[in-house]
């Protein structure tokens, strides 16, 4: 079963950090260049479902997220969360696949 993932999934299982998202890319207009480094003390980092410190890009705990980085910090978190489970549910898929 091919079925694309998006954001709706993913506020299905990590609500807050969808929240927290949107924050950051300013969806909710709370924020402004002026005053995001105010708020947000982000590198392009990630806390991955098992509770390890994922890097978004390489040296991505040196990067800090700014207002003029703060959508693409946004996608790839979206990203790497989409597709976290990825390679142990292909394999599971495969699989099942195999037995049917």
């Amino acid at each position: 079963v091919c079925i694309r993932t998006d954001k709706t999934d993913l506020e299905g299982i990590d609500k807050r950090m969808c929240q927290y998202l949107n924050a950051v890319s300013n969806s909710d207009k709370n924020l402004s260049a002026s005053t995001f480094n105010e708020y947000i003390f982000e590198t392009f980092t990630t806390q991955a479902s098992d509770g390890s410190l994922v890097e978004l890009k390489p040296h991505g705990h040196n990067l800090p997220v700014t207002w003029d980085n703060r959508l693409e910090f946004c996608n790839l978190v979206e990203q790497f969360r989409l597709n976290e489970f990825k390679l142990p549910l292909d394999a599971m898929t495969k699989g099942v696949a195999s037995q049917i």
